[in-house]
């Protein structure tokens, strides 16, 4: 697998702060493209992460009770810090293997405690794919 983390994380990070609504890491998910919003706290530091599971679990951990998107807030059902992190100039199958083991789809990509991206499943594949991937046709 080619390369460290730096070369193929997402620089241009996608927040939310840990007041915000739900829907508005909907919004950011929605209007970007993406799965994951990192949550920050009010000094601008990692807190947490959000993704579209943790959306999706919360709307159906009780299924009497619906999710109120404008009324809870994001710190109530992101995955909070400690989380599972990666350096920058980790090689990608480093990256790869913590995903596979701790069954999670994104790292925060952290140097010295200060937050540079996030690697995801899809980059991973994204590198992969760009190396090449043999011809499954002679099976």
């Amino acid at each position: 697998m080619p390369g460290q983390v730096r070369s193929w994380m997402t620089k241009a990070l996608q927040s939310a702060g840990v007041e915000d609504p739900v829907f508005h890491a909907v919004e950011v998910m929605a209007d970007q493209g993406v799965r994951h919003v990192v949550v920050l706290n009010d000094d601008g530091e990692l807190a947490g992460i959000v993704s579209n599971r943790d959306i999706i679990r919360s709307a159906m951990r009780d299924p009497e009770k619906r999710l109120n998107l404008h009324a809870c807030s994001v710190d109530k059902i992101m995955t909070a810090t400690p989380l599972h992190t990666i350096r920058s100039d980790a090689q990608l199958s480093a990256a790869a293997g913590v995903m596979h083991r701790e069954k999670v789809s994104a790292l925060p990509v952290v140097d010295s405690g200060r937050l540079l991206g996030l690697i995801t499943s899809d980059d991973v594949l994204r590198a992969v794919l760009s190396e090449g991937v043999p011809s499954l046709a002679r099976c």
